[in-house]
């Protein structure tokens, strides 16, 4: 018979061993999680500084449109809106200031008046939200993020209303930041290789990418992983890890970018790989588990060829003496010697169980002799009183009188063959069954009385007496014990009938006496 796995002693010491070094290796895995953990926190709090680095950089370079914007608004050819030299002036300050994607001027109707690239056709951007807000505040405004309907790149426009002499609006100016100075921006922040910076709207368009942006600007950044914690955060820093455009796992933090009424518009987001931010508390890891693991291997080793002088040769020697003595052999002892470690007391133990064992089997055997003799002697005794019980039950059922057995609840236990005929009832449905639920119309009747007063006295009775529901005469005789009632009882109605025809001829007789005397 095969025994069951992990059962022998080198087994269960190797489970030993495994179970005190796995809480070593669990210290060490949970070590490397916090590396890993701190490793990212690192890197977000780094990416996340970049982002905010953007973010500021990006307030500055609104507060310098606006300074621009209003300085163009006092220039006298502006307000003129000279479109010849308006275009020169536009076209100077993109040469000077090559972060604009483009600077121009719209009319009040919303008509494009002059601009600092060329225009292919005039523009109406009346319907434009910049152009409608700028009208209304007659200040500076900031529109949203967008690719430039003339530019066809990402950019941020600003407005600035050009107030004539008069206090009224004239025009308006605008200029479009060019988001490509991310890229410039992310060159600059020397963070690890393969790290990313991305612009996107609040629909999760890329705006600028400090990668092949010419492939990515306009495409959806992964909205389904980005969206719930952009809508959490509008208003502060988030982090996330999503795979970008390229399949590499990046550690994304990002902040929103002012737009207008100092809502976000967009949002700038710097990524480090997941695999740099991670390489360094993996190859940690790695190395402690390698480690840990050359340690345990040894010890099981040591463990393994140890167990057989320390441990196996004593326990075989313990069970080759049980096997012995499972086999009937009461004399098998250990043979050890009894040392004062644990081994040594086990043996000693086993051969004291074993010699008392065999002292306690002989005195069992002894008794188990007599209890086979009392045993013996009780089925005999059981066999003549199941015989006398017989004998009892054969005599009742051939005397002539009527023989009932009650018990202390006043319920049939015996009823013979005679009692049941005058009872007129068959004795075993009687058996069980209370006598004063089966014959209520004996309630109240002498014998009812007579039964009561013996058991009340424990004394026998005899009593003759007239049962008036059946118009018969009975004679009883009682006897009480604590088990009950028995009842011998046979009919007497003939006699007392002989009787009272015997006294009524004697009176008879007595009254024809007198009367022939006298």
């Amino acid at each position: 018979m095969a025994r069951p796995a992990f059962s022998s002693i080198r087994s269960r010491l190797t489970i030993l061993i495994l179970l005190v070094v796995l809480p070593a290796f669990a210290l060490v895995t949970y070590r490397g999680l916090e590396a890993r953990r701190d490793a990212a926190t690192n890197a977000r709090e780094a990416s996340l500084r970049t982002a905010r680095l953007a973010a500021s950089r990006q307030e500055q370079l609104i507060e310098s449109a606006h300074q621009l914007l209003f300085s163009i608004a006092q220039v006298p050819t502006v307000q003129q809106r000279d479109v010849a030299a308006c275009n020169e002036l536009f076209a100077m300050l993109l040469n000077r200031y090559p972060r604009y994607a483009n600077i121009g001027l719209i009319g009040r109707d919303g008509w494009s008046l002059a601009s600092g690239t060329a225009l292919e056709k005039r523009l109406n951007l009346s319907e434009d939200q910049l152009f409608k807000r700028c009208l209304e505040r007659r200040d500076f405004v900031v529109g949203g993020y967008q690719i430039g309907q003339l530019t066809q790149k990402p950019v941020v426009v600003f407005g600035f209303p050009v107030i004539e002499p008069k206090g009224e609006i004239g025009s308006f100016l605008f200029a479009s930041l060019d988001l490509a100075w991310l890229s410039h921006f992310m060159t600059e922040a020397q963070l690890p290789a393969g790290s990313v910076m991305v612009a996107v709207d609040h629909d999760g368009t890329v705006l600028a990418h400090s990668l092949d942006p010419e492939k990515w600007v306009g495409q959806p950044f992964h909205p389904a992983s980005m969206g719930s914690a952009r809508v959490d955060q509008r208003e502060s820093p988030a982090n996330v890890e999503v795979r970008g455009f390229d399949g590499v796992a990046r550690l994304y933090s990002f902040v929103p970018l002012p737009g207008p009424d100092s809502q976000p518009a967009a949002y700038v987001m710097v990524g480090i790989p997941a695999q740099v931010v991670y390489a360094e508390a993996a190859r940690k890891l790695r190395r402690d588990l390698l480690w840990l693991g050359l340690a345990a291997a040894v010890t099981l080793v040591l463990g393994w060829v140890g167990s057989r002088t320390l441990i196996i040769r004593t326990v075989s020697a313990l069970v080759e003496a049980s096997t012995r003595m499972r086999a009937g052999d009461l004399s098998a002892r250990t043979g050890l010697k009894y040392g004062s470690g644990e081994v040594g007391q086990l043996a000693r133990a086993f051969d004291d169980m074993a010699a008392s064992l065999e002292v306690r089997i002989a005195e069992s055997e002894a008794a188990r002799v007599e209890r086979e003799r009392l045993l013996e002697r009780e089925q005999i005794a059981r066999t003549e009183a199941e015989a006398a019980q017989e004998r009892v039950a054969h005599i009742l059922e051939r005397v002539t009188d009527g023989f009932v057995a009650l018990d202390t609840q006043w319920c049939y236990t015996y009823v013979n063959q005679r009692a049941g005929e005058l009872f007129q009832r068959a004795p075993d449905g009687l058996v069980g069954k209370h006598i004063w639920t089966e014959f209520p119309e004996g309630v109240g009747q002498p014998f009812y009385d007579a039964y009561y007063k013996a058991v009340a006295e424990q004394a026998s009775l005899h009593i003759e007496a007239y049962y008036a529901p059946w118009d018969r005469w009975f004679e009883n005789r009682i006897y009480p014990s604590k088990d009950g009632l028995t009842i011998y009882f046979h009919e007497i109605t003939e006699r007392r009938r002989a009787e009272e025809q015997l006294r009524e001829s004697s009176r008879q007789l007595r009254a024809l006496s007198a009367h022939l005397q006298s």
